[in-house]
């Protein structure tokens, strides 16, 4: 497990870094997944805060289930306080108080 801190963190540091704050999709069409792609294809390091879980295929959502405003809020936190992040990206953030969580604790607010 060592090795592969070593290496993420080795990653990390000589890279550009983004965070995407969204939902994950079980397809990996949309969402962090999508996001992550991105990232890849453009030479970035991403990093993700998720939002929610959704079970889909393409064109049909079957269900979504939210993740709570306090692991939301720890995730960008910890993110935050660790990586220098240059850019992020908001996506599906569910209810008001997530939105909240994760406005209060953006990248922006380094």
């Amino acid at each position: 497990m060592g090795k592969q801190h070593d290496r993420r963190s080795q990653s990390a540091a000589t890279v550009s870094l983004a965070i995407t704050i969204a939902g994950s999709d079980s397809s990996a069409g949309a969402g962090v997944q999508a996001d992550l792609k991105t990232f890849s294809a453009l030479g970035v390091y991403g990093l993700t805060a998720v939002t929610c879980i959704v079970a889909e295929i393409p064109g049909k959502v079957s269900r979504i289930e939210p993740v709570s405003a306090r692991i939301v809020r720890e995730q960008i936190e910890v993110l935050v306080k660790n990586f220098p992040i240059g850019a992020h990206f908001r996506r599906s953030q569910g209810n008001a108080a997530r939105r909240q969580g994760v406005c209060a604790t953006g990248p922006h607010r380094r």
